[in-house]
């Protein structure tokens, strides 16, 4: 069933204008923050908070007394749909050049992703 590593992109068997739409439901549907979205470039602008980041977890106890516990920040990232042929579209966190991005929270983001396509 699921492959056994992460994959940094989804390829969904339709055409750019039906997979833009189904990418931005997905979004909705896997509680993704949408902050903007551009169709003619095919980037959604989201925020995502990495369950992993445990800079606010691992503050001491006095370090949170004097100095406030630090939330979990959310970053920016952006997903790229892209037509790959008439009938398939790519889809992938990538970066401002639009480059995919391979980083633990884009691996992330992107199972998260599938989870809402299946």
């Amino acid at each position: 069933m699921g492959s056994p590593h992460p994959v940094p992109e989804l390829t969904l068997g339709e055409g750019y204008g039906r997979a833009w739409i189904q990418v931005g439901l997905a979004l909705e549907r896997g509680n993704f923050t949408i902050e903007d979205r551009d169709r003619s470039r095919g980037v959604y602008l989201i925020r995502y908070v990495d369950p992993t980041d445990l800079s606010s977890a691992q503050q001491g106890f006095w370090s949170q007394i004097f100095h406030g516990r630090k939330e979990k920040a959310a970053k920016q990232y952006r997903i790229g749909v892209r037509p790959t042929t008439s009938d398939q579209t790519r889809v992938a966190v990538v970066d401002e050049h639009g480059d995919i991005d391979t980083s633990r929270p884009a691996l992330q983001i992107i199972a998260l992703l599938a989870d809402q396509f299946h």
